[in-house]
């Protein structure tokens, strides 16, 4: 791999970090900026995306971006919790997140997944503080 090629690689990947993140902190109104960002990342069409935001449907413009990629999981725990698990095609490693809403969980998910956080324990130290009521599983 080239150097340049490395490098943005990286740069990528530390995006899709930064995202799943963002949306581990991000309230529920937030989840239509946040999964267009996906949107940019990932080089999709946002028409579709567009259209299931205007409508309020966030949970299904996350499903959209998700399905095409990865098997996923889903939970709603009493609190209010969502929790998303996702698998990437091809990869065997499971990769979860939680978030204020299910869009928010599965693009976490997602985008941890892409990041490459879920597959090295090793990047146990990118998790937030203790306290800071972020988590990444």
């Amino acid at each position: 791999m080239s150097r340049d090629a490395s490098r943005h690689a990286l740069n990528w990947s530390a995006e899709f970090a930064e995202l799943a993140y963002a949306c581990a902190a991000a309230d529920a109104g937030q989840a239509g900026a946040l999964i267009a960002a996906a949107c940019r990342l990932l080089g999709s069409d946002t028409d579709g995306h567009d259209a299931l935001l205007a409508a309020g449907g966030a949970d299904a413009a996350a499903l959209r971006l998700v399905e095409a990629r990865a098997g996923y999981m889903l939970s709603h725990g009493i609190g209010g919790s969502h929790v998303a698990t996702v698998v990437l095609d091809g990869q065997g490693a499971e990769t979860s997140a939680e978030g204020a809403s299910a869009a928010l969980a599965l693009l976490g998910a997602l985008a941890a997944a892409l990041a490459g956080l879920g597959s090295d324990p090793a990047h146990g130290a990118l998790r937030p503080a203790p306290g800071a009521g972020l988590r990444l599983n």
